[in-house]
């Protein structure tokens, strides 16, 4: 709709959806194939503003719900490609080490030899609340792609916290959770008593167009 009828619309554009959905497959902890879905699209965005201000409107929307005790999991999808950027490694190792990553297998980590093992190491131990785990990130040896990164990361964690909302925000900046799409920040929303999020989105892109914004 964006790239057709919607081509000619100003950028950044904003839309929004609410629908029944099929999946191919259901999910390990929710099994259903067909379920309702609401979100939103942030098109022509890549700032660190439009960013905070998909994760705001999936907080208000949730607010909206009677949901008001909501915690916020910040993530980098990209930041492991970046550290391993410059290497080169044989296919079934570069597995071994992502799969290592996925499963925080830090022990499998240390028996991989590539420049920025310590730091990768480093990052996975420093996930937690956000203040305490910003701080320790910031203090690791980065390439300057996920430097760049981090950056971001620490700008849309200082426009949430000056929003007003009462969130709670943590950081697992090697977190994935399989959207092998996203290229920037992501995120996923949790509620006391809740299997699985309750709403999720990040930054990608789309055929090499300029960056979307999902919830």
């Amino acid at each position: 709709i964006a790239a057709s009828r919607l081509a000619g619309s100003p950028r950044p554009l904003r839309l929004c959806y609410n629908g029944l959905i099929l999946r191919m497959q259901g999910e390990q902890l929710k099994g259903d194939r067909q379920l309702r879905q609401a979100g939103i699209e942030l098109i022509g965005a890549s700032s660190p503003e439009a960013d905070a201000e998909v994760v705001l409107v999936a907080a208000a929307a949730l607010a909206r719900a009677g949901i008001t005790q909501l915690s916020i999991d910040l993530n980098l999808p990209g930041i492991v490609s970046a550290l391993l950027a410059s290497e080169v490694l044989d296919g079934d190792v570069l597995q071994k080490l992502l799969a290592a990553v996925a499963h925080k297998d830090i022990s499998t980590i240390r028996g991989i030899s590539f420049a920025y093992r310590d730091t990768l190491i480093s990052l996975l131990q420093s996930a937690g609340p956000a203040d305490a785990a910003l701080a320790a990130m910031l203090r690791l040896d980065l390439p300057e792609i996920a430097a760049r990164q981090m950056r971001d990361l620490q700008e849309v964690i200082r426009i949430l916290k000056s929003s007003g909302k009462n969130l709670t925000l943590t950081i697992d900046a090697a977190e994935s959770r399989g959207f092998a799409y996203h290229s920037g920040i992501s995120f996923s929303m949790f509620v006391p008593g809740a299997a699985q999020e309750v709403g999720r989105g990040g930054r990608y892109r789309i055929d090499g167009s300029k960056p979307e914004l999902d919830m």
